[in-house]
């Protein structure tokens, strides 16, 4: 299982959306993550296009994206995506172990994202999170830290 995946059952983030009409066969989506700490490490990125890829978590990404988690904001790019309906997950690998720490191994120790602010009852699906892509967009997600 990836890394990515494991974000993907427990996470909260607040999302928006913005479209731009899109002129080409390929868009591409621009996704800004606010609200991170600066706790050094890493903010690891998955991007899923189907309810069936995300019910394989890792194993259903798509494309993944690591970026240098500094505090405040990141923004991360996946570009020449089809349009359609797409999930975002994310987690702050503060210590880069490549994994979402959790304690009790439930409440999630990082900071972690979810396009579309799902509640955590449970884990979210694919609809819970997927976001309309038709054309070029930006997506703000909110990193929430759970614990301290």
């Amino acid at each position: 299982m990836r890394p990515i995946a494991l974000a993907s059952l427990l996470v909260l983030g607040a999302c928006a959306t913005t479209t731009v009409p899109a002129t080409a066969e390929s868009v591409d989506l621009v996704v800004r993550f606010d609200g991170l700490e600066a706790r050094g490490g890493s903010l690891r990125v998955g991007l899923f296009d189907s309810a069936e890829g995300f019910a394989l978590r890792g194993d259903g990404v798509i494309a993944e994206r690591t970026v240098a988690a500094e505090g405040g904001s990141v923004v991360v790019r996946f570009d020449g995506l089809p349009p359609g309906r797409y999930g975002i997950t994310a987690f702050h690998d503060a210590n880069d172990n490549n994994q979402l720490d959790r304690a009790l191994g439930l409440v999630p120790q990082e900071g972690v994202a979810l396009s579309n602010d799902p509640p955590l009852i449970g884990s979210p699906s694919f609809d819970d999170i997927a976001v309309e892509v038709l054309g070029n967009a930006e997506v703000a997600i909110r990193v929430r830290y759970l614990a301290g």
